[in-house]
């Protein structure tokens, strides 16, 4: 079973930022997007699977994030784009909620830790979901 990541941003994870946290941690991984760009996928050297990362969802309702995942803090950043969002906003500007998969190994805490820079690197939060939360800042 792999581990489950949750990025929480406020504003759409791109591939870019996909790419650019991947960079930060390992230069030498190598992105593939599979199923009709549904999913990105990070690989090492060894073609090994360090994460898989699916396309971000739009939280309508800060309230959403209590809900699914109670007790984790989330960045003023994201707080401030949920509460600013409205009915004219665009999907850019729209705070989500992005899931990732990680393997339950050592290759998979190096996915763990690229979602980490990509949260980061969004002005979000990450959550690696082990038995317990994990709020990675």
């Amino acid at each position: 079973m792999p581990r489950e990541i949750v990025i929480l941003a406020p504003r759409p994870v791109t591939l870019e930022d996909v790419i650019r946290g991947a960079r930060e941690v390992d230069p030498h991984l190598f992105i593939r997007v599979i199923a009709h760009g549904a999913f990105t996928q990070l690989l090492n050297d060894d073609e090994q699977l360090v994460v898989s990362i699916g396309q971000p969802a739009l939280l309508r309702a800060p309230d959403e994030i209590e809900r699914l995942l109670p007790g984790v803090p989330v960045s003023p950043e994201l707080l401030e784009a949920a509460r600013d969002a409205g009915p004219d906003s665009t999907p850019e500007s729209l705070p989500t909620w992005t899931e990732a998969h990680a393997p339950l190994t050592e290759v998979g805490e190096l996915g763990n830790t690229v979602c980490e820079s990509i949260a980061r690197y969004v002005g979000g939060t990450c959550v690696v979901q082990d038995d317990t939360y994990r709020d990675v800042p």
